[in-house]
């Protein structure tokens, strides 16, 4: 069927003649066919239409997921609800850095766990002096606490009912014990640990041989002991020569709890100085350590959003020496150790290192390449 151009009518007839209507008269053409397509031009075509579809999808996917900035957070979430890490992760939990000398410079290396997936790490060593990665242990699983017996011996670990030695310069494993139960502490004595084990026994192990023998040297591993537990007494103290360091938060019912800073000298307050940060973490952890006649203190940037500050404040005036915005930790800040000169801090997840004296970062971890 065929209507006409003009009027719309009806009408009868080939398309491929031309046709007069009945009803106004006018000429209608014949109608010609569409020239056939060769198979290379439908070919041609066809693969024009794919690379347009796959230039929106790519377009689509920088969109939705731009290349992360590195002055803000990375995409994560709680600890526990996180998405497995891309790549390799520093992190620090119930304390356990701690520092060998794995390359033989005299610059003492810390020592850390780094994650691999959900529920399997290594133990990585980071060098003292640049920051980069020297090696990274076998894998276990989940993170297990360890220690460092000395400059040359890290006892760590296994994920498993036993506890392992290894070589600060290669990280091979030099020797294994079996316990009762999985490693939950592990505190350090002169040459040698005690373990407490899962279920309650606790165990004595030569750093050096893994001989199983009573470290009375060591203090008696304790789950609810330990550095992280001093962190979270408020106020906390600590002594600095002449003076004892008081470092407090301010009521958790305070829309912004400030830090407070205080010089007390034979028990009376000799200054007193406000800090513009807050402590990190939902229970408040005080974060500080005396270099010289120097305190830093670690803490919160006010409002929120999980940015730190260092802040350098002198012993003996309670004067601010310096402030220096640190980037974002995270929720929290799981371990500080002055070592060297130099503040060594583990932060959402990375770990770096500053000049106590000064503030000014000295050098940010790069994950170990080599992996045992």
């Amino acid at each position: 069927m065929r209507w006409c151009t003009s009027c719309g009518a009806a009408l009868e007839g080939s398309p491929t003649t031309n046709v007069l209507c009945p009803r106004c008269g006018a000429d209608n053409p014949a109608i010609q066919p569409a020239p056939a397509v060769s198979p290379t031009v439908r070919l041609l075509a066809m693969g024009g239409m794919a690379i347009v579809g796959l230039g929106f999808g790519v377009l689509f996917f920088v969109q939705a997921e731009p290349p992360p900035d590195a002055g803000q957070p990375p995409p994560r979430t709680s600890r526990s609800a996180r998405a497995t890490p891309k790549g390799p992760w520093l992190e620090v939990y119930r304390d356990d850095l701690c520092f060998v000398d794995a390359n033989g410079d005299d610059v003492r290396d810390p020592v850390v766990w780094m994650s691999e997936g959900k529920d399997r790490s290594r133990v990585a060593v980071i060098d003292g002096r640049t920051g980069q990665g020297l090696w990274a242990a076998t894998a276990v699983k989940g993170r297990p606490p360890l220690s460092c017996v000395g400059k040359d011996v890290i006892v760590a670990g296994t994920g498993e009912a036993a506890l392992r030695g290894l070589d600060a310069r290669s990280g091979a494993e030099t020797w294994r014990v079996d316990l009762s139960g999985t490693p939950e502490v592990i505190t350090v004595g002169e040459g040698c640990v005690s373990v407490l084990a899962r279920g309650g026994a606790i165990a004595g192990v030569q750093g050096a041989t893994g001989a199983m023998d009573r470290c009375a040297s060591a203090p008696t591993p304790d789950p609810f002991a330990g550095p992280r537990w001093e962190r979270t007494r408020n106020p906390r103290l600590i002594p600095a020569g002449e003076v004892e360091l008081r470092l407090s938060a301010a009521a958790s019912t305070e829309p912004e709890p400030k830090l407070t800073l205080e010089g007390l000298r034979g028990g009376a307050p000799a200054w007193t100085r406000p800090l513009d940060a807050q402590a990190p973490g939902v229970k408040p952890e005080l974060m500080m350590v005396v270099s010289g006649g120097l305190v830093v203190v670690a803490g919160a940037e006010r409002g929120g959003g999980g940015r730190m500050r260092f802040i350098g404040v002198d012993v003996g005036t309670g004067a601010v020496l310096y402030e220096r915005p640190a980037g974002w930790a995270g929720p929290n800040i799981p371990a500080m150790e002055l070592e060297g000169g130099r503040v060594v801090v583990i932060a959402g997840g990375s770990l770096r290192a500053i000049e106590a004296m000064t503030g000014e970062e000295a050098w940010q971890a790069v994950a170990p390449s080599t992996l045992l």
